[in-house]
C-alpha cells in the first residue's frame, strides 16, 4: 500500500481572516488572484471531527493567480469566535507561516506597489545553493500575515511583471523530523537542500538583526499531474530568537495562517488507511466538501497533524459518474 501516490503537490494554504471581503479585495484586486476556485456563504457544520461536534458557521474563497500557482483559501468563522493565533506574526512562529510571490524584479514591485502594500525592510539578494541568485523584499496583508515577494530564474511571472504564489513556508521545530515527514507521507523531494544563506537577512519579520535560520526547498514531481496549480514548500528552523509555539488553545479558523493542503489523486481511504497504520493523528476523517453533478466530481479533504501538530489536509477528488 505504500507504493500509492500520497500526493501531487502543495495545493492551497487556509487561513482565517477578520474580514472576508477586506482580503478578498487584497488578493483579488491587488495581487490578481482573479481565478476563482470555489466560493461558499455560511457553511454550518461540515466539520464534525475537527470541532469536535462543536457548532460552527464558515464563509471562505478558494482562488489563485492567474499564472497559476498556490491557491489561497481565506475563512471568515462566524462561530465559535475566532481569535489571533499572533497578535503580530513573526517569522519562524512554528505553522504555516509565510507565502512567496513571484515578481521578475522586486525593487520594480516595491516603486510600484508601494501605495498597495505594506512592505518591511530592503529588498535583500542571497545565492541559494543549486538554485541561485533570489532577491527578495517582505510585507504583510490586511491581516499581518507574512508576504514575501521574490524573484529568481524560472520563476513564472505575466506581462506585468507579477506572479502567484510559487513558495508556501512552514516554520518548524526541528528540521530533519519534518522533512523526513514530508517526504515520506506527502512524497516531496528536495529542490534546495538545507542551508542557512538568509541568517542575518531577516529582521524585518523575526524581531531580531541576528536571527539565525536554517531552510530547504521541497517540491512534488507529481505535481504535473495535479488539476489544480501547486506549489514549492519551504521548511524553515529559526533560532535566536526560536520560534515561538502554536498558542495553547488554538483552533482552526483563527486569524492567520492555519493548514497547509496537499491534493491526492487516488482514494481518500486508502490514504486514511495508510495514515493509520503509520500511527499518524488523523483530525478529520475522509469527508466530502463539494458533489458538482454537472463536472460529475465529488470534492472530499481530510486533515492529519505533522509534528509539530500543524494541520495538513489532503483535497481529493472522486467521479461520480
Amino acid at each position: 500500500m505504500e507504493n500509492f501516490i500520497k500526493s501531487a503537490g502543495i495545493f492551497h494554504v487556509g487561513f482565517g481572516v477578520r474580514d472576508l471581503e477586506v482580503s478578498r479585495k487584497f488578493y483579488q484586486e491587488t495581487m490578481g488572484f482573479t481565478e476563482m476556485v470555489e466560493c461558499f456563504d455560511q457553511v454550518n457544520d461540515t466539520m464534525a471531527d475537527t470541532f469536535r461536534n462543536t457548532h460552527h458557521v464558515l464563509s471562505g474563497y478558494m482562488f489563485h493567480h492567474r499564472t497559476g500557482g498556490l491557491t489561497l483559501e481565506p475563512i471568515q468563522l462566524q462561530c465559535p469566535t475566532p481569535r489571533a493565533i499572533f497578535t503580530m506574526p513573526q517569522l519562524g512562529d512554528i505553522g504555516p507561516n509565510k507565502v512567496t510571490f513571484a515578481v521578475s524584479n522586486v525593487e520594480k514591485f516595491v516603486t510600484e506597489y508601494q501605495e498597495k502594500v505594506k512592505f518591511l525592510g530592503e529588498p535583500q539578494s542571497v545565492t541559494l545553493p543549486g538554485f541561485g541568485e533570489y532577491t527578495f523584499v517582505f510585507g504583510r496583508d490586511p491581516d499581518n500575515n507574512i508576504l514575501e515577494f521574490a524573484s529568481w530564474d524560472g520563476a513564472t511571472v505575466d506581462q506585468g511583471g507579477t506572479g502567484g504564489i510559487r513558495i508556501l513556508g512552514l516554520a518548524v521545530t526541528e528540521m530533519e523530523r519534518s522533512k523526513a515527514f514530508y517526504q515520506k507521507h506527502c512524497d516531496m523531494d528536495v529542490v534546495v537542500s538545507e542551508h542557512d544563506r538568509f541568517s542575518g537577512l531577516v529582521s524585518a519579520v523575526s524581531g531580531s538583526p541576528d536571527t539565525r535560520v536554517k531552510s530547504c526547498l521541497l517540491d512534488c514531481g507529481k505535481g504535473s499531474r495535479s488539476p489544480f496549480g501547486t506549489a514549492m514548500l519551504e521548511l524553515y528552523e529559526v533560532s535566536s530568537p526560536r520560534g515561538r509555539s502554536i498558542p495553547f488553545g488554538t483552533q482552526w479558523g483563527d486569524f492567520g495562517f492555519m493548514e497547509t493542503s496537499t491534493v491526492a489523486l487516488g482514494s481518500m481511504y486508502q490514504l486514511a488507511q495508510y495514515y493509520e497504520k503509520e500511527g499518524i493523528e488523523i483530525v478529520q476523517r475522509p469527508t466530502t466538501a463539494v458533489v458538482n453533478k454537472e463536472e460529475g466530481v465529488e470534492y472530499w479533504f481530510m486533515y492529519v497533524r505533522d509534528p509539530d501538530g500543524n494541520f495538513v489536509e489532503t483535497v481529493g477528488i472522486h467521479s461520480i459518474r
